[in-house]
Parts: structure tokens; sequence; C-alpha cells
């Protein structure tokens, strides 16, 4: 299964972009839009609603405007999510680089 995200999306709406993932998905293939972080070393976080981190990946780099995450489909279930990513600046910290705010839907 593959998604597009991009930011912007705010959380507790019927606007948020729905993922649908069917039962026979063993993997879900996240494509992020970033702005301004294609150069940095990244990481991303995925949450549940209630704040619960369900993955995270770490020494993540974007292809141009890109980032491709591949997510095992057990880590989602009905819920809402957000995604967070971060680069890693030139002092060595990390800062925040997006949100994206989804809702998944199981078939």
């Amino acid at each position: 299964v593959a998604f597009l995200l991009m930011p912007g999306a705010s959380r507790g709406g019927d606007e948020l972009p729905r993922l649908r993932i069917p039962p026979t998905a063993t993997e879900v293939r996240l494509e992020l839009t970033l702005k301004g972080v294609a150069a940095m070393r990244l990481r991303a976080f995925l949450r549940s609603a209630d704040g619960v981190e369900a993955w995270s990946q770490g020494g993540l780099t974007a292809t141009g405007t890109a980032l491709v995450l591949t997510v095992p489909s057990v880590v989602f279930a009905n819920d809402e999510y957000v995604l967070s990513v971060e680069g890693q600046g030139a002092a060595g910290s990390y800062e925040a680089a997006g949100d994206y705010h989804f809702r998944v839907v199981r078939k």
C-alpha cells in the first residue's frame, strides 16, 4: 500500500487524509513531501492520537524534496496518527521538520 502525505493537515477533523489498509497488506509505503530539509539527516516518529509511539526510524535521507518510509502494516490500527519528521542541523541537534496527520482505516 502506498500513501502520499503533505504537511499541513490538522488533527481532529474529517478532513484528515485517509489511509486504507487491506487485510493482505504487509507493508505501508509512506511518501512524504518535504520543505527545505532535503540535505539533512532525518528521523521519523509515528504516534497514535493518544501520543503513544508506534514506530520510529533514524538515519534517513531524503531524495530531493521527498522522503519515503516503509512501515510494517501491523503497526497501524483504526486510529488517527501523526508522523513527525526531524532534521539534524549543523550543530548536531535535531529540530522539527514537519508533522503529517492522517487517519487509518483497516478494511
